[in-house]
């Protein structure tokens, strides 16, 4: 788990990787969808929803029991090994809770796929496609 002071950190190294730019720059939960900031990062590291491996090369936010019994990463970060090896850290996170597994939720073109399968995830045999939509009302 990432600490609340690795915010900062964290943040920087993410603005580097390509899977910030494939989710549109947001986090999106199914409850709320925000900007990734040092902020929004600081937050779910005091809750215990962010998961990081290889110092923070890859990360994860991550909930549990959204839509059955499996532990959601519903953003994914990272590539090659250090992606491989937090994707392997969520099975036994998820195995170890008596959880069905885990799924991710990851946007169309995400650079982490073949990271995914390599680590045993797979997709549905037709590909799903994922939009966030919003309204700014004060901008």
């Amino acid at each position: 788990m990432a600490a609340p002071a690795d915010a900062g950190r964290l943040l920087a190294i993410l603005r580097g990787d390509p899977a910030l730019a494939a989710y549109g720059g947001v986090m999106a939960n199914g409850e709320w969808a925000l900007d990734v900031d040092a902020e929004l990062l600081t937050r779910l590291a005091e809750e215990g929803a962010l998961r990081i491996t290889a110092g923070g090369r890859a990360l994860a936010a991550v909930r549990e029991g959204w839509g059955g019994d499996n532990l959601w990463a519903y953003f994914v970060s990272g590539s090659g090994g250090a992606l491989q090896e937090l994707l392997l850290t969520l099975r036994f996170e998820a195995d170890s809770l008596g959880m069905d597994g885990v799924s991710l939720w990851a946007p169309e073109g995400h650079p982490g796929e073949e990271d995914f399968r390599a680590s045993g995830y797979d997709s549905e045999s037709v590909p799903f496609r994922m939009s966030y939509f919003a309204l700014q009302l004060n901008p």
